[in-house]
This record gives structure tokens, sequence and C-alpha cells, in this order.
């Protein structure tokens, strides 16, 4: 979901891929330490963040090594969101879901603004 950390992943010089807000339903957020874990059995409950544009296979191949083996790329629909936070559009995507042990997860939700200021604190320690 961050701008900055997705052009270190997918390492180019090239414009990052569009990113729009989003919303999947069905799935919920737990967290694995102080990242986000997306799983599923949670009917109609929605869960919010970023889709963006395709990548391409070795983007892709970037990204899947640095989200490691504790996720897996699956496929769901995803609610594309216009600035009023309604569904613009559907369209047929994939999410990295988690992937490990349910038992390395626990509750909470993930901030993206938070994570970025902890993330910042941590650089200055």
């Amino acid at each position: 979901m961050d701008p900055d950390v997705l052009s270190r992943v997918l390492g180019s010089s090239k414009p990052l891929p569009i990113m729009r807000p989003a919303r999947i339903i069905g799935y919920e957020i737990k967290l694995w330490g102080p990242y986000p874990a997306l799983v599923d059995n949670k009917p109609l409950h929605p869960v919010d963040g970023i889709v963006c544009g395709l990548l391409s296979p070795t983007q892709l191949d970037r990204l899947a090594a640095y989200e490691t083996d504790k996720y897996h790329l699956r496929a769901c629909l995803i609610n594309v969101l216009n600035n009023d936070g309604n569904t613009e559009k559907t369209i047929e995507g994939a999410s990295f879901m988690w992937n490990g042990r349910q038992d390395e997860l626990r509750e909470g939700t993930f901030d993206l603004k938070q994570w970025r200021k902890d993330r910042q604190l941590r650089k200055l320690d």
C-alpha cells in the first residue's frame, strides 16, 4: 500500500503502476507483527486497501519475493473505489493472502499512516 516501498521492491525507475483505493469483500485483516495479513472466511466483511495496475512478470516475481512464502497470490474480485468511497467498478484481480500458521497472527487493524510513522522512528533508532 506504500508507494515508496512498492517503488523500492519493483526496482524500477519507470513510473509506478497506477494505484487506486479499493475494497474486497469476504475477508478480514489480522496482523503478523506490524504487517497486515489478509485472511478469508468472513462473509460480507469489507477490507479496504489499494489496487495497483498490471505488473510485468518480473515485477510480480519481485513483489512475491518481498512478500515471502508467508503469503500467496490468490484471485479475487476487487471493487475499485471513487473519491467518495463508493464502488466505481468491479474487476478481477489478485491479492496476497496469508499462507502461514494461524497462531502466528493476532487481532488488530493495519493503519498505513501509523505504520509509516513507526517505520520512520525505527530508522532514527
